[in-house]
């Protein structure tokens, strides 16, 4: 039984991504004296130990290739938009709940409800 355990364990370590070759996920493709592979900001360890360079995985040896069409710009908040952030006790929680709950479907989400109770009461005035 202590043996299969054992040998279970062994083959996990083996089958392990630690010891895939380095530079598969995109780093310089050389391994640290402790074994680990090398990031690229340890690069310039592998330039001086070239005994200790792995040929890289094909089309991975500068790093990852970040596809552009991927890559969206952050959509900024308008001009006049200022974000507020405040706490509300129990009660007033439920009030607005409430509130929201008399409102016809689709029913407003909490911040569209204070948005348009807070509007409500400044066109009042």
């Amino acid at each position: 039984m202590l043996r299969g355990v054992l040998a279970a364990l062994a083959f996990a370590a083996l089958a392990s991504p630690t010891f895939a070759m380095c530079g598969e996920r995109g780093g310089p493709g050389c391994r640290l004296p402790n074994g680990k592979c090398a990031s690229w900001a340890q690069a310039a360890y592998c330039q001086t130990h070239p005994e200790a360079a792995e040929a890289p995985a094909a089309g991975l040896g500068t790093g990852q290739v970040i596809n552009e069409n991927l890559k969206r710009p952050l959509l900024a908040m308008p001009a006049a938009a200022s974000p507020m952030g405040f706490q509300l006790d129990t009660n007033e929680l439920a009030a607005l709940d409430l509130w929201i709950s008399r409102q016809p479907d689709p029913r407003p989400s909490r911040p569209e409800a204070l948005r348009r109770i807070i509007s409500e009461a400044l066109t009042r005035q």
